[in-house]
């Protein structure tokens, strides 16, 4: 909480003094309500008068019928003077944006201060219905910025703190694709060294993890372009801004991949093993390619529930062209075993995958 108040916390006391409402939104359990309380207390010290509602208590809900009975309880409580009311959880509210339009339009001697979790919602209504009537403080931009800026950037002195940050947030759009250099030094606004530079600093401060593709011959390895994955989702999401329902819906294949790949790294990290990825240049690909040295073991993702044993095209193609021992096909539920010429193909359910000794 120390970061968000000293990151956040002065700007929204400051915006106390504006008419619009003061609305503070975030994923859930980032502090939004302590942030709250901080704003309650400042006030209640100059003896300001305030009134709190929590949405998430029944009580308080209550009020939140109308218009009509709600006004009629701040006015009991704080009477015809000018106060500030706090709206806690707002997000459990029905067609919340409409009703702080409402409500806005209808207190103007009022001053609001809402909180709501980030959902799809509540971003999609209060952008629609109160235009020109809030300021939106989101906390886990501040958190992100300040994490990437004072903990990271500032270690690494990078030059360009801002364009760094700007990088960051690209390669969670990127998660599981193949790294452009080209274009992804275009968008962020950089040359391709500086490109590789920033890539080397984000891999090294433990941000993403470069996945090179598999060759026979070795050399070749290094001139090809890499997959990102992120080594902490939370980041990731930070970086997309999309938590909760949201962050599960969109993307999620890309988001089940980077969680296999976590799984993976964390099983292989204390072995001299190596992951990559395979692709050919007709755009036969295969997610990952565990390399222990004696032998290699294809393991395909798939965020489905399967109920056959379905094998790729792509998948084929890898067997026979290597003839590994094993491999193995993750999924959300199936599990079985067969036999492809001489290779082991084991389907495994995402969470019995700590349990394969590979």
């Amino acid at each position: 909480m120390n970061l968000i108040k000293r990151q956040i916390l002065p700007d929204i006391l400051k915006h106390l003094s504006a008419p619009e409402i003061t609305l503070i939104t975030g994923a859930r359990q980032v502090g939004k309500t302590t942030l709250m309380n901080e704003a309650k207390k400042f006030l209640d010290e100059q003896n300001k008068k305030t009134l709190y509602f929590n949405l998430d208590f029944e009580a308080d809900f209550f009020y939140f019928g109308s218009h009509e009975k709600l006004i009629q309880k701040i006015e009991l409580e704080l009477g015809d003077n000018k106060g500030f009311v706090f709206i806690d959880e707002i997000q459990r509210k029905e067609n919340a944006g409409l009703f702080l339009k409402g409500l806005f339009d209808r207190s103007e001697r009022y001053k609001f201060i809402v909180s709501g979790s980030g959902s799809v919602e509540l971003k999609e209504k209060t952008h629609e219905s109160l235009t020109g009537r809030k300021r939106i403080f989101l906390i886990i931009n501040e958190i992100f910025d300040s994490y990437l800026k004072k903990d990271i950037v500032y270690l690494l002195r990078v030059d360009r703190p801002d364009t760094f940050i700007k990088l960051i947030r690209l390669l969670a759009h990127y998660c599981g694709s193949i790294i452009n250099y080209s274009k992804l030094a275009s968008d962020v606004g950089i040359s391709v060294p500086t490109l590789k530079k920033y890539l080397w600093f984000a891999e090294n401060t433990f941000i993403i993890k470069t996945v090179h593709p598999y060759f026979k011959n070795k050399r070749k390895e290094i001139t090809k372009s890499p997959t990102i994955y992120f080594n902490d989702l939370g980041l990731k999401n930070f970086a997309l801004n999309q938590f909760g329902n949201e962050a599960a819906i969109i993307n999620s294949g890309y988001l089940f991949q980077n969680l296999i790949f976590k799984i993976l790294n964390e099983i292989l990290n204390n072995q001299f093993y190596s992951i990559h990825y395979w692709r050919t240049s007709d755009q036969a690909e295969v997610d990952f390619i565990i390399d222990t040295g004696d032998q290699i073991i294809p393991c395909e993702v798939k965020f489905s529930q399967l109920k056959t044993d379905r094998v790729s095209r792509s998948y084929r193609n890898f067997i026979n062209a290597y003839q590994p021992k094993k491999g193995y096909i993750v999924n959300l539920n199936y599990e079985n075993e067969i036999r492809i010429n001489n290779t082991t193909i084991k389907f495994i359910p995402f969470y019995k995958l700590y349990m394969v000794s590979f």
